[in-house]
């Protein structure tokens, strides 16, 4: 008799116990220079491999296999409570065969008892009566299928051990053990699952791809930024560096023959990098290494190759990144670093970080309470052996001492350095008056130059816009809340116009503040805290230096929209002080870095709410109670919780499409891959009144419709109107 692991192929209990050893060899090779992991390690995980789903030999669960495919259930037994496999799995462990110290065998029971998280909590009398009564009588046959030993005794302590769960509070070191024996198990059981390996392209040094970049391709020296990360590959990183000195190379070679996990705060750069990673006129990294992770990447993907004839060669792509297999993966926070908040399975993306080195691109782009999130991630990280860099333009004062002074960063030392140069980008001028009251003068004195406007709503973006949009001007208008497909139109298209000879003016949002490489001629912007204003201005000049004596940044202090909701008054009431008290013009980058040290610094943040939200949100995090939470809440807490994904009703592509997701169940994948592109991203609690889901099936049940104008055309290009009959207006951000 077939005894069954997986409905998917009719895989045997063996044939998917043999997939994970064959991708344990893979990762053990990738591991193969961690030190921490030794060869009693690799013996502690082999057992957990093997036994991980013996459970599985459970008759119930066996009957329910042939069932699922059709036949005949082999087991005349009563169907009793369910009990779930994994919790099985431990009583059949012979622990009595292993040389193992009594907390240590704790911890491997944990790894197999948790590596599905269930509602249902173990019952060691009961389990133990199930085994007895019900598997001894097939004890020769499961030995025979898994060429496994079985316990001589059925005992209930196994089963006791997983009762009570190991927390950091009760045993740190024994905790991070738990955490890579479980997590690694996770990563092997999803990657042989999907049928991918757990690591692909180990042998590729990123590293030495950048090198060869700079030696064949660039044919210029590294900056003193890039040779100073290169030479400390071995330490933690944290650096702060102006616009123009080479951040993504100098990353790149840190990582040298290391796995690397690069995070950036907005998907449209990472997608913008990785283009730049496997274009072979750039960095070169091969196609199939190089992983992409985001809300949206498979759409990314699918686009990207669409000339690729290969069927199915973005899904191939993305079940790797899915399983963090790639030698680079470009991601955002929200999928790879969430794990202190030690959700339900949160072992799996802190176990890939083993080995492994991770950047954090723009933590000062983060809210006080994600950036909380961060460090604490910094010194999880740390304990399992992986390395982090921290690069940005501007760090807040209080992020940079918490890292620099952590006592919990032990495994190696932390370096830090900041490099700018002395070339003049900016002068600033700050007026007292609002942005919508200056349109005419903007369209009058700047006709002959590239204008970019920022501002800090959408609501005010439009406003601005509609004031400056004319017959006689050359104006466009960028925010978040366009169509997938239609904003990543815009984006080429703003990009395209920054390298032209055109002139024009773009109306924008803070979207574009770290998320486009841009460089426009002059800046207009609404007041923001310093560090967003500074990568504001790294839109203006980006790489270019300032010889004439005139302004070529605006700031606007009076009507400024979003402040007390997309930001703090208080910082940015602060902001404003530090600009007006300056006397001059002129502002060199060492100067943005003093001001940003000033803004951030404790004496300056004393009783604000964001110093306050800072310091409750890092004792939370260290001091959080594991496993309490699911994934998909601390997915929430790192999103916008109240944004959701809206279609407009008056759409017709879009009502075509969902009437062929109903009428064709074979096209419903392709389809809902073509709604995404037709998504816009809204407040929910602010747009409540414009939205339901008639029309929409049950399984799509994660978009809405929404009852309001969407507008792109060749004669305007608005985006979506959040207004209803009445005419009213909804605020929002982005």
């Amino acid at each position: 008799m077939k005894w069954y692991a997986k409905t998917e192929n009719e895989e045997t209990i063996q044939e998917h116990t043999d997939a994970l050893l064959k991708n344990l060899d893979i990762l053990r090779e990738h591991l193969r220079e961690e030190e921490n992991l030794d060869d009693r390690f690799w013996e502690m995980l082999k057992i957990v491999v093997q036994y991980h789903d013996i459970g599985k030999f459970d008759l119930r669960f066996q009957n329910n296999m042939h069932e699922k495919l059709g036949k005949e259930p082999p087991f005349q037994i009563e169907q009793e409570t369910f009990i779930p496999h994994n919790y099985i799995s431990v009583a059949l462990m012979p622990f009595e065969e292993w040389n193992l110290p009594t907390d240590v065998k704790s911890v491997v029971a944990q790894a197999v008892g948790y590596h599905h998280e269930r509602e249902i909590a173990p019952n060691p009398a009961e389990i133990k009566r199930l085994v007895r009564e019900e598997l001894t009588p097939y004890f020769d046959e499961i030995k025979s299928h898994l060429k496994l030993p079985l316990p001589n005794k059925i005992k209930a302590a196994p089963v006791k051990w997983i009762q009570k769960r190991i927390t950091p509070s009760m045993n740190e070191s024994l905790f991070y053990l738990y955490v890579l024996l479980k997590g690694i198990l996770h990563r092997l059981d999803h990657a042989s699952s999907a049928g991918v390996s757990v690591e692909v392209g180990i042998s590729e040094s990123i590293g030495q791809y950048t090198n060869t970049f700079f030696e064949e391709k660039l044919q210029k020296p590294k900056r003193p930024l890039q040779q100073f990360a290169e030479k400390e590959k071995d330490s933690h990183v944290v650096t702060v560096a102006q616009t123009g000195m080479g951040k993504t190379e100098a990353a790149l070679l840190w990582a040298g023959n290391q796995k690397l996990f690069f995070t950036l705060p907005l998907r449209v750069s990472l997608n913008a990098m990785y283009t730049r990673m496997i274009d072979e006129n750039n960095i070169g990294f091969p196609e199939e290494y190089t992983g992409l992770l985001h809300s949206t990447s498979l759409e990314m993907l699918e686009e990207h190759f669409k000339e690729k004839e290969e069927k199915g060669y973005s899904e191939a792509l993305y079940a790797h990144s899915r399983q963090h297999a790639n030698r680079l993966m470009l991601t955002t926070v929200d999928q790879i670093l969430k794990f202190p908040f030690y959700y339900l399975g949160f072992e799996k993306e802190l176990s890939a970080l083993c080995g492994a080195k991770v950047v954090i691109d723009e933590l000062q782009a983060y809210d006080p309470k994600i950036a909380a999130m961060l460090i604490r991630a910094l010194e999880m990280i740390d304990q399992v052996g992986g390395s982090f860099m921290i690069m940005t333009a501007t760090l807040p004062t209080i992020y940079k001492n918490e890292i620099l002074k952590n006592k919990k960063i032990t495994n190696k030392p932390i370096v830090y350095e900041e490099f700018y140069d002395n070339t003049l980008r900016h002068r600033v001028q700050v007026k007292e008056a609002s942005l919508l009251d200056c349109t005419e003068e903007i369209l009058t004195n700047k006709k002959d130059k590239k204008i970019l406007i920022i501002c800090n709503t959408i609501a005010r973006a439009k406003e601005v816009y509609k004031k400056l949009d004319n017959e006689n001007t050359n104006v466009h208008l960028l925010h978040a809340q366009f169509k997938a497909k239609d904003r990543q139109t815009l984006e080429k298209e703003i990009q395209a116009f920054a390298k032209s000879e055109e002139a024009g003016i773009w109306v924008t949002t803070q979207l574009v503040e770290a998320s486009l490489d841009i460089d426009f001629d002059e800046l207009h912007t609404e007041i923001s805290p310093l560090d967003s204003q500074f990568q504001r201005y790294g839109r203006c000049y980006r790489k270019r230096e300032l010889f004439t004596e005139l302004p070529n940044v605006f700031v606007y202090t009076y009507d400024v929209s979003g402040i007390g909701s997309v930001y703090s008054t208080d910082i940015t009431n602060k902001s404003i002080e530090l600009l007006q008290k300056r006397k001059k013009e002129e502002l060199f980058e060492k100067e943005k870095m003093e001001l940003i040290e000033e803004l951030y610094s404790k004496e300056s943040l004393a009783d604000t709410d964001y110093l306050k939200t800072f310091n409750d949100s890092l004792e939370y995090f260290r001091n959080i109670v594991p496993y309490e939470i699911t994934k998909e809440k601390a997915q929430e807490y790192l999103r916008n919780i109240q944004n959701i994904k809206v279609l407009p009703e008056d759409d017709l592509e879009v009502q075509d499409l969902i009437e062929t997701y109903k009428s064709d169940k074979s096209k419903r994948k392709e389809i809902r891959r073509e709604l995404e592109r037709h998504v816009i991203s809204v407040n929910k609690y602010r747009a409540e009144k414009f939205i339901h889901r008639a029309g929409l099936p049950a399984s799509l049940n994660d978009f809405y419709m929404i009852e309001c104008r969407y507008n792109y055309d060749e004669e305007s290009r608005k985006g979506l109107g959040l207004e209803w009959a009445e005419g009213v207006a909804l605020f929002s951000v982005d």
